[in-house]
């Protein structure tokens, strides 16, 4: 058995093989109807990179922001896959501000970078809900204290209408 290959499953047709045509796809996360999945593969010539890739309807492709840029990691997806949401770029570039941000994609192609919470370095993409409306993250932050100073982990949540706003915010009562 070649162990490289990606597949789907459901009860009506069993365990179905992606199409790979990239190096070591990897699917993160699948629309309820099964026919859309998004996820992440290696980019050539940086193997250390990943790019996001979506399967739709068994076709294997790259997704790009409005200026034609790669995207990173496509981490989830709302229940139809009309909106995909992931985090970075590929390649990251400091002299872009965009690229190490939280995204989401609209079904029209339309890509929206997502602000970090105030003090946060990077934030990666964990979860969408079933609308598309909410998207939670982990980011990561320096903390300081008499003793030490480090870099430490710490949730975010996004909607339209709040923004991004950290978890430690909400629940110590600071955050919306």
């Amino acid at each position: 058995m070649d162990v490289s290959n990606q597949w789907k499953w459901s009860e009506e047709t069993g365990q179905v093989i992606l199409p790979d045509e990239f190096f070591a796809p990897l699917p993160l996360s699948v629309s309820d109807d099964g026919e859309i999945i998004v996820g992440a593969a290696r980019a050539i010539p940086a193997w250390d990179t990943r790019r996001a890739v979506q399967w739709t309807y068994g076709v294997q492709h790259y997704l790009w922001d409005n200026d034609g840029v790669v995207l990173g990691n496509a981490r989830a997806c709302n229940a139809d896959c009309s909106r995909v949401a992931g985090f970075y770029q590929n390649p990251v570039s400091i002299s872009n501000p965009d690229s190490m941000r939280a995204w989401y994609r609209e079904l029209s192609g339309k890509v929206t970078y997502i602000d970090m919470p105030e003090g946060a370095e990077d934030n990666n993409v964990v979860d969408i809900n079933a609308t598309g409306d909410l998207i939670a993250g982990i980011q990561a932050i320096w903390e300081w204290s008499p003793r030490s100073f480090s870099l430490v982990k710490d949730g975010w949540l996004w909607t339209q209408d709040t923004g991004s706003v950290s978890l430690r915010d909400i629940l110590e009562g600071d955050g919306e």
